[in-house]
């Protein structure tokens, strides 16, 4: 969705998804207003109902566009990589939807590269275990522990 939009628009959402995620870190989802996250991104509320029904529908769209972000990667450094830039987001998705979020839809992502349910599964939840450590191994060491781990070449 953010890639067909033009400059502005891109980063008007930018402003609001960074606000967003920025009061999350202090606030539980029902606490947080429009108003709230308007104000932090410097952007009017008619603005934000331009793009977003509320916040959950905000949080619903972050969550939709970081999964998709991993779709395009081949291997699991560059998906290890790309989660570690978006750290902060990744983090939220987990604390507000839970591990169970991530592991459901890393493993639709793996399923086509590995075929045991299992293995699918340690993988997806080693790696909701790395975002909520902080993701303080390397994407590069990380992954090499995953395929050492599931004896696969990831």
């Amino acid at each position: 969705m953010i890639n067909a939009m033009d400059a502005r628009t891109r980063r008007t959402i930018r402003k609001l998804e960074n606000a967003f995620i920025d009061i999350l870190e202090t606030k539980n989802i029902d606490d947080v207003s429009v108003s709230e996250i308007c104000s932090n991104a410097h952007v009017n509320r008619t603005t934000f109902y331009r793009y977003y029904r509320n916040q959950y529908a905000l949080l619903e769209m972050i969550e939709k566009e970081l999964f998709a972000s991993l779709y395009t990667t081949d291997d699991i450094i560059s998906l290890l990589t790309a989660m570690r830039k978006r750290k902060k987001e990744w983090k939220r998705i987990i604390h507000l939807k839970g591990r169970g979020c991530v592991a459901e839809n890393l493993s639709v992502i793996f399923s086509d590269r590995i075929k045991s349910r299992f293995t699918v599964s340690g993988i997806c939840g080693s790696i909701a275990w790395w975002i909520e450590s902080d993701m303080k191994e390397s994407p590069e060491a990380f992954g090499r522990y995953l395929s050492d781990a599931s004896g696969f070449e990831l």
